[in-house]
């Protein structure tokens, strides 16, 4: 009856394809989507109840990239 793995079995999250980064860069359009699910309705149905879904919480900001041990890149003076 198909493949059972699920992807907890396979060793992976529920979408181990993205990283922290690109989850954070993706959050808004996700949003947008759900937002417009909840917002469509079929004809002659009666409005929802109650304020649409909040925003889901944003991924943390990336600390800064540390420069290597030589330092920073030269600045080119000319």
């Amino acid at each position: 009856m198909g493949d059972r793995r699920t992807a907890s079995a396979a060793g992976g999250g529920c979408e181990p394809w993205l990283s922290e980064d690109d989850a954070g860069r993706a959050w808004p359009r996700a949003w947008r989507a759900e937002r417009w699910r909840w917002r469509r309705r079929p004809a002659g149905s009666p409005p929802r109840p109650g304020p649409p879904p909040p925003p889901p919480p944003r991924a943390p900001p990336r600390p800064p990239r540390a420069w290597p041990p030589h330092g920073p890149p030269p600045t080119v003076t000319s």
